[in-house]
């Protein structure tokens, strides 16, 4: 029996705050949802307490800032293009992301390897991408496809209600 790992992951597109629930199995990512909809949460402690109920430990919170969308820091935007990718096929939206496109896969190592991750850059040297005219309409592309799956995903969350009163 595999154990899920629950996230609280916090959005931030148009200077609002949004907190959804990612879940990750031994079979696959996915957002929670009730009712085939993402549930969605305006604060941190509604997200905790929604776990709560449901009897399961959250890990960690994580944070992607959708109104600082620069893909030069190859390691954040990486993330989001993962983020967004998982969030694309819960149930509520199931809608294609570009950027999960094979045609896409040269672009997709090439800020994978920009991230310089430890595990993958053993050399110690740093690797700074550079993209021509092409990747860059490419990037662009991912980049707006990113920002309206987010509120395409936004606008059809269920929203958690708190059952218990806020400290004020």
């Amino acid at each position: 029996m595999s154990e899920t790992y629950f996230e609280i992951v916090q959005f931030i597109l148009e200077s609002k705050k949004i907190f959804l629930i990612w879940c990750s199995s031994e079979n696959s990512d996915y957002f929670e949802n009730i009712d085939s909809r993402v549930v969605a949460f305006q604060n941190k402690a509604a997200a905790i307490e929604y776990l709560y109920h449901k009897d399961v430990k959250v890990n960690c919170k994580t944070v992607y800032d959708f109104d600082k969308m620069d893909f030069s820091d190859c390691n954040d935007f990486l993330n989001k293009w993962n983020i967004i990718g998982d969030l694309s096929k819960s149930i509520s939206l199931d809608t294609d992301f570009i950027g999960n496109d094979d045609n896409l896969n040269p672009l997709y190592k090439k800020i994978v390897c920009g991230s310089n991750l430890p595990a993958l850059n053993t050399s110690g040297k740093t690797y700074t991408p550079t993209f021509d005219a092409d990747e860059l309409r490419q990037l662009e592309a991912v980049k707006s496809d990113m920002l309206k799956i987010l509120k395409a995903a936004i606008s059809n969350a269920e929203v958690y209600k708190m059952t218990v009163k806020q400290k004020t």
